[in-house]
């Protein structure tokens, strides 16, 4: 499939017309206009495309910048995995009016959530410089590369941006240490990454090894393990089976089979891709190292062993000889890949360093950047009749808070700390729904997103909510109300999750997961985690966590909650936590949910009745926004709807523990009643036992559905 045929696809599967490219800015710097023009990377069928896909190419092949992840075929490669749901945004700088002339190129591709664009699709390149410009006109070609890309991104709608320059590219290997992306204000989160220098012969490079490296090597020959280059086409069927069985030992979810089916489709038949293979004493395929080489670099790309052979030495002897054929074919400069000091001892991550630097070698800067590209400004805040109007309709809510509610279009909400109360955000005037009832909510889809920005701009300003206290850690041995309610929740969670083929839950969704905090708690109990929510610096405080705790197979992707950026049947477990209460148009983000669990799959939802005392303590908090509640049995009835079925519901809360108001409920508000609704009887609190009294039920105000979406 060429470029142009698969986002023809991708545009038609979105709705768009053949030759529609709604996120290319007309504008362009006025600095370089004049000297750099800009067009995407859109090749057509036929000898045009092969023209172009070569001249780009070529530009890679020739830059000190250029690498396997900039090739025109890594593009299509990665685009055709459809798993990741990439857009294409990529471009070329050429002389103006002569576009055979290229100047530069920016591979650029926008995540399935639409957040993030990144060169090459995760970050591995970034902006490409044609080799023999002049110092200026090069650094000139790249501003205007990184600009341009600037543009396309915002125009693309992401909200941040990614490059990286790999460090054993020969402009990386021949730097003066200083990023080229700060110089443009770009932020530095450059890494570490070890590279061997191949150039020593090959004595001296064993004599480099670890002392472990080289009894490991000669342990494996001992026992009749060899090493050899192999065809990728030939073996792909054995790597990908090996593959999937080292992710799933170390924790890590293995990556789509496509992924690899590219490989050996669009880089290996170039050897830009190349395979060295562990044979076991019987002739079988055992362990397996995949490089990516260009020019005099190389770099170890991907590897993967079955468990049964990894005490043999197999794994050093491929590694040890994927230096000898790299260095065989020319390469002065390996690249071990991302060495991690700071890793937890125990880690993935901290293993893979201890291994890579057996095989000798130094560390250098893996240059990383990136820029958080400026929100839209929320809009300017209503005059004074228009706000007098508001209030006037809010009041008129307030008097209808208890009745029953139709659904509105939802905007999503992080999950937050405090039990019952209420996040920030707007407060919507009422309108009549189709069912009569009065629906709070914007009354279009402009609104909607208006509503949506300001909430997220409320959230994100930090002055009700903070990174640091917006998720409350889970703590079991914990004696506080909202411990123990919070661990009974997740105890829930854990007895009714699928479990996969290691005995832990497969791929599992925080829904409005905040910075993090519940996710973390499950990580060893989980294949693959991902935190979805709508504010950005949550979700940072969650990656960057992330990486701290050496967790990579927990992802943090920016997400509404009522269109989930999740593929349908794609998900095992799905849980949301003090949150969904904040979300108007309950019925959406119910339905969704539904769409993305797999069948078998188990959703856990905490959700707000609007029956409750503490619906009647929210209104008498004016500068709280307001919470969108519904009757018990209409949350039921929502779940049923949407093809769900419920295998456990569970209530607590009969009393607003977080409040202070109003005056006539201050007898049930003292904080004596945490402690004694908090008590444990026959290992629940006293307050399960009493929210679930009959009669009593209908008026708790947290209700946790356990829902099973039916095989």
């Amino acid at each position: 499939m060429t470029l142009q045929a698969g986002r023809a696809a991708r545009a038609a599967a979105a709705g768009a017309r053949p030759g529609d490219r709604p996120w290319l800015p007309r504008s362009q710097d006025a600095i370089l206009r004049g000297v750099i023009d800009f067009a995407p990377f859109t090749p057509s069928s036929g000898e045009r495309a092969q023209a172009l896909e070569a001249a780009w190419d070529a530009l890679v092949l020739a830059s000190p910048d250029g690498f396997v992840f900039g090739l025109a075929g890594w593009q299509r490669l990665i685009l055709d995995v459809r798993d990741w749901g990439l857009r294409d945004l990529s471009f070329a700088a050429h002389e103006p009016g002569r576009p055979e002339r290229l100047l530069g190129v920016m591979p650029l591709q926008l995540d399935a959530s639409g957040a993030v664009a990144a060169s090459s699709g995760f970050g591995g390149v970034g902006p490409i410089v044609a080799g023999g410009l002049a110092p200026g006109h090069r650094v000139r070609v790249r501003r205007g590369l990184l600009r341009h890309a600037e543009e396309t991104a915002r125009a693309a709608g992401a909200r941040e941006l990614t490059f990286a320059l790999q460090a054993v590219t020969a402009a990386s290997r021949a730097g003066r240490g200083v990023s080229p992306f700060v110089e443009e204000g770009y932020e530095d989160v450059s890494t570490l990454s070890q590279i061997v220098d191949l150039r020593p012969d090959e004595s001296q490079l064993f004599a480099g090894l670890a002392d472990d490296a080289r009894r490991q090597i000669a342990r494996a020959r001992s026992l009749g393990y060899r090493a050899e280059r192999a065809d990728w086409a030939k073996l792909l069927d054995d790597y990908y089976r090996t593959h999937v069985e080292t992710y799933r030992r170390t924790g890590v979810p293995p990556h789509p089979r496509a992924y690899f089916e590219g490989i050996a489709r669009e880089t290996a038949p170039a050897g830009h891709a190349v395979l060295i293979v562990g044979y076991a004493p019987d002739g079988r395929p055992v362990a397996f190292h995949n490089d990516a080489r260009m020019g005099d670099g190389a770099l170890y790309h991907t590897g993967c062993s079955e468990t049964a052979h990894l005490e043999s030495g197999v794994n050093y002897l491929v590694f040890w000889q994927a230096l000898l054929d790299a260095k065989a074919a020319g390469c002065t400069a390996y690249e071990s890949g991302e060495v991690f000091p700071g890793a937890a001892p125990g880690s993935k991550d901290h293993g893979l360093t201890v291994f890579k630097r057996k095989f000798g070698g130094e560390p250098h800067r893996r240059l990383r950047a990136r820029k958080i590209l400026a929100p839209e400004p929320p809009p300017p805040p209503p005059g004074r009749r228009a706000a007098l109007s508001a209030f006037a309709k809010a009041a008129r809510d307030l008097v209808r808070a208890a009745r029953p509610r139709a659904a509105a279009p939802a905007l999503p909400a992080p999950a937050l700390a405090s039990p019952g109360l209420p996040s920030p955000g707007l407060r919507s005037p009422g309108r009549p729904s189709r069912e009569g009832a009065a629906t709070p909510g914007p009354t279009s889809a402009a609104d909607a997103d208006a509503a949506a920005r300001a909430t997220r701009a409320a959230y994100e300003a930090g002055e009700q909510y903070r990174v640091e206290t917006i998720c409350s850690t889970p703590t079991i041995e914990g004696t506080g109300y909202a411990d123990r309610l919070l661990a009974r929740k997740l105890e829930l969670l854990r007895r009714h999750a699928p479990r996969g083929a290691a005995g832990r839950g497969a791929r599992t969704v925080d829904l409005c997961c905040g910075t993090g905090g519940h996710l973390f708690a499950r990580a060893a109990e989980i294949e693959q985690g991902i935190g979805v929510d709508f504010s950005r610096p949550f979700l940072a405080a969650g990656r960057a966590e992330a990486l701290r705790r050496g967790t990579p197979h927990l992802r943090f992707v920016l997400g509404n909650a009522r269109r989930l950026p999740l593929a349908s049947a794609s998900v095992d477990t799905l849980y949301s936590f003090s949150a969904l209460y904040q979300v108007p148009g309950l019925a959406d983000v119910v339905a969704e949910t539904a769409r993305v669990l797999r069948p078998g799959g188990v959703c856990v939802l905490d959700l707000g009745n609007a029956r409750s005392l503490n619906a009647i303590a929210v209104r008498h908090y004016p500068e709280l926004p307001r919470s969108f509640l519904h009757p018990v049995g209409e949350l039921r009835a929502l779940c049923i709807r949407s093809g769900l079925e419920i295998v456990e519901h569970r209530a607590f809360q009969i009393l607003p523990l977080w409040a202070g108001r109003p005056r006539w409920m201050a007898p049930l508000l003292h904080p004596a009643w945490q402690r004694v609704l908090g008590a444990r009887i026959a290992g629940r609190m006293l307050d399960e036992w009493i929210a679930s009294l009959p009669g009593v039920r209908a008026f708790a105000f947290r209700h946790v559905l356990v829902c099973r979406r039916p095989a």
